[in-house]
């Protein structure tokens, strides 16, 4: 597995040791050291975020003993009241904000990176508490998560999964809590981790001291998703697209249950089944939006200085693929692109070496290509959202080195 911020989340505990003991499997709690997770998210960022983003309920809400708060009591007309807002957090609710990693882009990076290893779709939620009423009751949740503690302390608790492989949470499945001694019950502290599989029970409570963590969500396919899948290529399978025979005698009704499961056992069965789905999940994963305006909506579409930086905006890696004719393929954003085989080195570039500056990129491929060619490329490649490329803070900028300038 190739290095990325999820040696961060883990470390000292190897990723390749996390996915073979505990992925999917069992809880798992890792120390760390203070301020581990603080660039993610701070307090000067959540007081940013509520004072300039309009948080329409549910994604923004107060709970407090498990039960939500009235949004009229801390809301008017879609927006905030903060000393009404504030009273509440000060009289023990806990604030809850969904999403969060829309509206932060250090988080946004973050999660973006740990899609693309996990190969999983990221979302990551936020939970603030001061006094010692727990936000939600015993519960379980439908996905995996890692809890990532930002500031202060945290109690949990943690229970086994009492159910295997829960596709609803156990609010929307009326599930009773266990009423035994957790496995697990101790303080989350700064820079600390927690990871749950899906359908182990815990409860978070607040220790009277402001408190903050970001639980991140990790939603992976299930057979459900590859049977989905199997179907949508059954359009042009004559088998499938037949009548059902309603109407029919015990026969035909037989004939056609017949050839449907042929239809699906020949599906089924190929051996690269696993392999053809896995190609087509990281294929046509949603891809979260960049915007480098002014420059990417003008003729030009890169700015001006050199050393402006250059991200990958795929949602998963870059996989380059050849083809029979010597040609490549890469799929971003569910499209599929298709170059000459000499723009390997340039795509094999973009999927390993991000992020780089412009003038980095130039001088990587300087004795293969002109510049002016190395340039429309990486035009075409923020055109299509493969590539992000954004203008240094005015500080960093240098002048342009390209002939002329």
């Amino acid at each position: 597995m190739p290095s990325s911020n999820l040696d961060e989340v883990l470390s000292p505990l190897a990723p390749a040791d996390f996915i073979k003991d505990y992925w999917g499997q069992k809880f798992l709690h890792l120390p760390g050291p203070q301020g581990r997770f603080s660039s993610l998210f701070p307090w000067s960022v959540v007081n940013e975020m509520l004072e300039t983003h309009r948080f329409v309920p549910p994604r923004l809400r107060l709970t407090q003993d498990g039960k939500a708060i009235s949004p009229d009591l801390f809301m008017k007309s879609g927006h905030l009241q903060a000393a009404e807002l504030t009273r509440l957090l000060r009289d023990g609710a806990t604030l809850i904000v969904d999403s969060v990693d829309e509206v932060h882009a250090p988080l946004k990076a973050f999660a973006q990176q740990l899609g693309r290893t996990l190969q999983a779709r990221i979302n990551v939620n936020l939970y603030a508490g001061w006094r010692t009423s727990h936000g939600f009751d015993v519960h379980w949740d439908n996905h995996d998560v890692f809890i990532l503690q930002i500031a202060g302390k945290k109690q949990w608790k943690i229970w086994a999964a009492t159910d295997k492989y829960p596709t609803k949470n156990s609010v929307e499945l009326g599930k009773t809590p266990p009423t035994s001694a957790p496995i697990w019950d101790a303080l989350l502290a700064d820079g600390e981790v927690l990871y749950l599989p899906r359908g182990w029970w815990h409860v978070a409570i607040p220790i009277n001291e402001p408190t903050l963590h970001l639980t991140v969500g990790i939603f992976k396919p299930t057979g459900t998703d590859i049977v989905r899948w199997v179907a949508d290529g059954f359009e042009n399978d004559e088998r499938m697209a037949m009548d059902v025979p309603l109407l029919g005698d015990a026969a035909a009704q037989a004939a056609y249950i017949t050839a449907i499961r042929e239809a699906i056992r020949e599906a089924v069965d190929r051996p690269d089944l696993l392999a053809r789905y896995a190609q087509s999940w990281n294929d046509n994963a949603m891809a979260r939006p960049y915007f480098t305006l002014p420059w990417s909506a003008t003729p030009e579409v890169l700015p001006e200085s050199e050393e402006s930086m250059i991200t990958l905006a795929t949602p998963r890696a870059l996989e380059v693929r050849s083809r029979d004719d010597g040609a490549v393929d890469i799929a971003v954003n569910s499209k599929l692109f298709t170059f000459a085989g000499a723009a390997r080195p340039l795509l094999d570039y973009f999927g390993g070496q991000l992020p780089a500056s412009v003038s980095q990129f130039y001088q990587q491929f300087a004795d293969q290509y002109e510049r002016d060619t190395l340039r429309q490329f990486l035009t075409e490649m923020v055109k299509h959202g493969v590539v992000s490329v954004r203008q240094p803070p005015s500080g960093r900028q240098k002048r342009s080195t390209r002939a002329g300038a």
